[in-house]
């Protein structure tokens, strides 16, 4: 299923000291027309017309998206009345916020939209999460915890996703603990925090650190699972080396060239939202590009020549190859300014495993003459 990543503005109510759009605060941030929003559901009404069994996700991201209000996602629903009477029911919309913003007003025109459950990011101790200009992180506590009520009051779900941090690195478990204690339903992730270069260097962790924050985790997870909701990564991760299911998240799919397009607010279309300040993935603009000629963009066949290259180079002959591809393009073009390397946290993700899922759940299975799927 092609997937629009729509960052309808780059505006945030929050200052969470390692997001990218703080370090675009001496700029002016952009925000999406009404004209352009308009436009998008033109395009994808046109590109699912001509393709009756292919369906159109959307993820609305940011930025913080609610900062537009609800009219504005108001009238988003009423284009896609205007322009796709017969090709609505192939539209799934999803959505990544702080939830500091959310109302019930909100909730009820993503029902309508088909939304059921709101990706969010938190972190219970650190205090990098802000509001405002005062950068008050009490303040967003206090209204990211109402939020999440909210949801599960109005029967939605909510995903967490947690970014792991220099400062979360002695206290896993508790971090984890709070975490469950919100009683979502959605998947909550365990992402490390990427930072290029030298600002916010005193957060930057090692791949061996964040393998050794996840192996802190991993075993209480595993006695529990049945009783827990998907944390990523080991739920994905399980399920790949277990039962040989091979959905990975993006990240590790090595099928992003296939399926992802990012739109931001001024109608460029690039690969992904980390991947939009990369010329070399530059798909040019909706308002001049069809979402299928952009899909087929030639600058694509880099990203789809990533695999051959990694899989016959760098990453030749490992086991993990199903589970990893390399990780994620992006890490690879921040870290060596080309899309045909694979990513630092790769030695993240092997380290975890040896060390911590197969000593836990594997070794049985070796003993008795089994072992990973092939």
């Amino acid at each position: 299923m092609p997937t629009i990543i729509v960052e309808p503005t780059e505006a945030c109510n929050a200052r969470c000291a390692y997001c990218y759009v703080v370090t675009r605060e001496s700029r002016a941030t952009k925000t999406m027309s009404l004209e352009t929003l308009d436009l998008l559901f033109f395009r994808i009404d046109e590109y699912l017309a001509a393709r009756p069994k292919e369906f159109m996700g959307l993820v609305w991201h940011g930025g913080e998206p609610l900062i537009l209000g609800v009219e504005w996602f108001e009238a988003a629903l009423g284009f896609q009345k205007q322009h796709c009477p017969t090709t609505t029911s192939r539209i799934r919309h999803a959505i990544q916020s702080n939830l500091t913003l959310l109302t019930l007003d909100f909730v009820r025109i993503f029902k309508k939209l088909g939304i059921t459950t709101v990706g969010s990011s938190y972190d219970p101790f650190s205090n990098l999460r802000r509001l405002g200009e005062a950068r008050d992180a009490a303040e967003y506590n206090r209204r990211y915890r109402d939020g999440v009520e909210l949801l599960k009051r109005e029967g939605m779900g909510c995903g967490i996703a947690y970014v792991v941090t220099r400062l979360s690195l002695n206290r896993p478990l508790e971090i984890f603990s709070h975490l469950l204690g919100f009683g979502v339903s959605g998947p909550i992730d365990f992402n490390p925090v990427r930072i290029y270069g030298e600002d916010f260097s005193d957060l930057k962790i090692t791949a061996g650190e964040y393998a050794d924050f996840l192996g802190a985790i991993f075993p209480v997870w595993w006695r529990d699972r049945a009783g827990l909701p998907d944390i990523g990564p080991f739920t994905p991760l399980v399920r790949n080396l277990l039962d040989g299911d091979r959905r990975v998240y993006c990240r590790d799919s090595g099928r992003c060239a296939q399926v992802y397009l990012n739109l931001e607010p001024d109608g460029r279309l690039s690969h992904c939202n980390r991947l939009s300040n990369a010329d070399v993935v530059d798909y040019g603009t909706i308002h001049d590009r069809t979402l299928a000629e952009a899909l087929a963009d030639p600058k694509r066949n880099l990203l789809l020549e990533r695999n051959r290259v990694l899989f016959e180079g760098e990453c030749q002959g490992c086991r993990f190859w199903n589970i990893c591809h390399g990780g994620c393009p992006a890490d690879s073009w921040y870290e060596n300014g080309s899309l045909l390397h694979k990513s630092s946290l790769c030695d993240a993700r092997k380290g975890f495993v040896e060390k911590y899922v197969e000593p836990t759940i594997l070794d049985g299975l070796r003993s008795q003459g089994g072992g990973l799927p092939d």
